[in-house]
């Protein structure tokens, strides 16, 4: 242990006036901020599915100002002698007595304190603690101050230099015990490395298959939803997050299957909602086309199976859940269901199952035209946000033209809070919908013109529009290319940023068209600030562009193509999956 300061102390007048003694204290270096450009590593991505990222700073748009704080230190302050004033003695003369006054011999009783010593066991003057040992991961540092995550020092539970155990993660290179001390989540040889590794999955059939949703659980274990064509049967298959296949399940009733919306709950369970033509799990067919919703636990057994439709079509096209583990479907119908009367050609259709399987309620809704539920979310409160298009005015609303973008709100019980359409003359729609902690709303899809100002590149832009709770517009944000571009899907990551996912005809934020469509995925903050762009494909087609967030805030994205993903093609059209490393 270390002296942190030394007390000398006069033993004389002399030495006091003369200043001779040393009352100095040491000063500690506090290690400053080296604000260094980090450059980004080249991701590698898959060798079939070249891609390439930009990141922009939008010209008009500036985020919030970052104010510096400069702490001043300042040494001890020195008094300058005071002059003292010396009052003479009265004098009484007696006449017959001289008074003769000895000198008095002055003696110094002070007693010299000891001086202070960190780890002496002894709590000093200026010491907050003093345990007698030069430990650090104790409770009194070689400070002789409780560890603290900005003491410069690698104290307390910390792995390295104010970071790793109860402090927050270590940067790469730095050192670790375990993985959750590694802001990258990954330990190795008790040093934090870069754990992201990209990879793709291509698989299918002879036919044409699709990958048609995604999600991930809080082991970020990743779940595709997809139909099978050849079989007509849906599927959902489970990887780990290094992109291994856990398992694969089929959804076959005999007859035409399709998977698409797929969740998964807090449990780890999983849902896989799409639309049946027969008789699934002992079920009987309503109709045509039935929805239906097959639950699964984590390990991919099943835990029951749902079937519900008019006389008529039904499908459900997304799924999400809640917190107490229901799960709403929402998709469309051209029927009657549970009482409701059809108002169009198609009407929006929402349904809601606890997590046993009982159905707790059915809305159905829309305009006197064609109208389609494409996603669904809830919030931290359990309401539910259904976003898609409509073809005629909904609820009140002012219909534009052609398609129009809707966002509608119900509570937990399946009460319409409100309604909101939005759009342009030509075809506008909303593909996908998520929510962040606060309630908030965010909204992809596609619009086919300039909306609110926003310059409009051509044939259909990517939208990005955020609303808050109570369906007040914030911003919106369009982007795209002189060909068709599109949002399909968008997630909220752990830091409360946007992830879209979607594909593109063109070469899309300045990125380089890799063949036919491409997919892309765009990263903008909460504030509407563009963060990257992110365009990958092959030289031939990939639609779709379905999107979840892992823990690392990397993306997954999910679709199908008829090119070389990652090799081999199988078929007219398989089933894509990219696990991605971007900024």
């Amino acid at each position: 242990m270390r002296t942190t300061s030394e007390l000398r102390y006069s033993l004389s007048l002399l030495a006091f006036l003369t200043g001779c003694g040393d009352s100095g204290t040491p000063q500690y270096m506090v290690p400053g901020t080296d604000s260094a450009a980090t450059a980004e590593p080249e991701t590698a991505g898959p060798t079939t599915a070249p891609s390439d990222t930009t990141t922009s700073e939008p010209a008009t748009t500036s985020g919030p100002p970052t104010e510096g704080t400069t702490a001043t230190t300042e040494g001890p302050t020195t008094a300058e002698p005071t002059a003292s004033t010396t009052a003479d003695p009265s004098t009484t003369t007696d006449a017959t007595t001289d008074a003769t006054t000895e000198p008095l011999t002055a003696t110094d009783t002070s007693t010299t304190a000891p001086p202070a010593s960190c780890g002496n066991g002894i709590l000093d003057p200026g010491e907050a603690c003093d345990d007698g040992n030069a430990d650090e991961t104790d409770a009194c540092t070689t400070l002789c101050n409780a560890p603290s995550c900005s003491d410069g020092l690698e104290s307390g539970d910390e792995s390295d230099l104010d970071c790793g155990g109860s402090c927050g993660g270590c940067a790469v290179g730095q050192g670790c015990g375990g993985d959750g001390d590694c802001l990258s989540g990954t330990c190795e040889a008790n040093q934090c490395v870069d754990g992201c590794v990209p990879w793709a999955r291509q698989w299918g059939t002879q036919y044409s298959d699709g990958g048609s949703g995604v999600a991930v659980d809080g082991d970020d274990n990743i779940f595709v939803s997809a139909h099978i064509q050849s079989s007509k049967m849906g599927a959902v298959r489970k990887y780990d997050a290094a992109g291994q296949e856990q398992w694969t399940r089929y959804i076959d009733s005999s007859e035409f299957d399709g998977a698409y919306g797929v969740a998964t709950d807090n449990a780890g369970n999983v849902f896989v909602t799409g639309d049946t033509q027969g008789d699934l799990d002992g079920n009987i067919s309503q109709g045509y086309d039935d929805v239906f919703i097959v639950k699964y636990d984590n390990d991919g057994n099943k835990q029951w199976t749902r079937q519900f439709g008019s006389d008529d079509n039904e499908v459900a096209l997304d799924a999400a859940t809640d917190a107490a583990g229901n799960v709403i479907v929402a998709g469309n119908s051209r029927g009657s269901i549970d009482g409701h009367v059809l108002g169009g050609v198609y009407d929006v259709l929402l349904a809601k199952y606890d997590a046993q399987g009982e159905k707790q309620w059915i809305r159905q809704f829309g305009s006197s035209g064609d109208d389609q539920a494409y996603g669904v979310a809830t919030d931290s409160a359990g309401n539910i946000i259904v976003v898609g298009y409509v073809y005629g005015s909904l609820d009140g609303n002012v219909y534009l033209g052609d398609s129009d973008g809707f966002v509608a709100k119900f509570d937990a019980d399946g009460t319409k809070l409100w309604t909101r359409q939005f759009g342009l003359e030509y075809g506008d729609y909303a593909a996908a919908v998520a929510t962040d902690d606060a309630g908030d709303i965010y909204v992809t899809g596609s619009v086919s013109g300039s909306l609110d100002g926003n310059p409009y590149k051509g044939f259909g832009d990517l939208l990005v529009m955020k609303l808050d709770a109570d369906g007040v517009k914030q911003w919106i944000r369009q982007l795209g290319t002189s060909d068709a571009d599109s949002g399909r899907d968008i997630v909220v990551d752990g830091a409360g940023d946007l992830l879209i996912g979607g594909s593109t005809d063109g070469d899309f934020d300045g990125h380089v068209s890799k063949g036919g469509w491409d997919l892309f995925v765009a990263k903008y903050s909460a504030s509407g600030v563009k963060q990257w762009t992110h365009q990958l494909g092959t030289v031939d087609d990939e639609h779709q562009g379905f999107i979840a967030a892992l823990s690392t805030g990397m993306p997954v994205i999910v679709g199908y193509g008829d090119g070389k993903f990652a090799p081999p093609a199988l078929g007219v059209d398989d089933i894509i999956a990219a696990h991605l490393c971007l900024p």
